[in-house]
């Protein structure tokens, strides 16, 4: 026998062994005892069916809406599409936005809908469903020398954001700013337009669902915060992490079906954009100019 075909029989025989005393793959799923985080661990487990996911979100029409005992809303559809994919079920609780974010972090939830990806954030969230389409902030006032056509028009203004929320990497690490944090983009506005507050920022669906329903009438300045994708923001604490493949895989089947353009058009009517690469993406939300007013 040649030594290169005893090499290939030890290197069978060796093998045959590895295999033999393998543990059976199990289809269930399973926390193994590693302190290692749940997003570094690669897992071949099916999904399981009957999952109860439990989603922390803020009321924010038409993104996340809370009526009653009834979740409806742009990003609440979207995800309840993928669910069912997969015959899950998705448990909302209802809180501020930084509660959310807290909730993630500690565990107590295994998902959020829609913030934005940080730095920050990275910790204790997994970014890796990449879901809903970008979204433009702009900018509101009432006084017409608060209207702000670059972004150093913001100087010495008096500005308005909700608490916990990003907006634009430069505007949320600039310390120069004079900014007031606010639970609720409500609040802010009714601020806004007693002039207790010279610009609030606002993603612009939502500022126009808020001001038809507060009847404000605000104006809008030209310069706006451009959109970016937004994500389901799982926890690195949750057993979701998982399933990352299973979810990116269920959002492009109702990609895929048309499912996702007929969700959004029940809300809003989509413009196109081209990004860099050249491919079609989606722009909720396109700045307007001029006044927003009660409709």
């Amino acid at each position: 026998m040649t030594g290169s075909s005893l090499t290939r029989r030890l290197r069978s025989t060796r093998w045959a062994l590895i295999i033999m005393l393998m543990p059976p793959l199990s289809l269930s799923a399973a926390v193994p005892d590693s302190e290692e985080p749940l997003s570094d661990r690669i897992v071949v487990e099916l999904p399981e069916k009957n999952r109860i996911v439990r989603v922390a979100i803020d009321d924010a029409p038409p993104y996340r809406i809370f009526d009653g005992d009834e979740v409806s809303g742009i990003y609440v559809e979207i995800f309840e599409a993928m669910l069912k994919q997969v015959d899950w079920t998705a448990d909302y609780t209802e809180v501020p936005f930084p509660r959310a974010l807290e909730m993630l972090k500690s565990g107590a939830s295994d998902a959020m809908l829609g913030p934005m990806r940080r730095p920050d954030r990275e910790l204790y969230i997994d970014y890796s469903v990449p879901a809903f389409p970008a979204v433009a902030k702009i900018l509101l006032y009432t006084q017409p020398e608060n209207r702000i056509d670059r972004y150093e028009d913001l100087k010495d203004k008096l500005i308005g954001v909700q608490r916990g929320s990003r907006y634009d990497l430069r505007f949320d690490v600039d310390k120069s700013l004079r900014k007031y944090d606010h639970t609720h983009y409500e609040s802010l506005l009714l601020m806004l337009a007693l002039d207790r507050l010279d610009v609030v920022v606002i993603p612009e669906a939502l500022a126009s669902h808020l001001i038809g329903e507060l009847s404000l009438k605000l104006e809008v300045s030209p310069f706006a915060f451009p959109g970016k994708i937004s994500y389901i923001a799982i926890s690195r604490k949750s057993e979701l992490t998982y399933y990352l493949e299973t979810l990116k895989l269920t959002l492009q089947r109702i990609k895929d079906s048309g499912e996702y353009d007929r969700i959004l058009s029940r809300y809003i009517q989509p413009e196109i954009r081209r990004a860099p690469d050249g491919s079609a993406d989606y722009e909720l939300d396109q700045p307007r100019r001029g006044s927003m007013t009660a409709q």
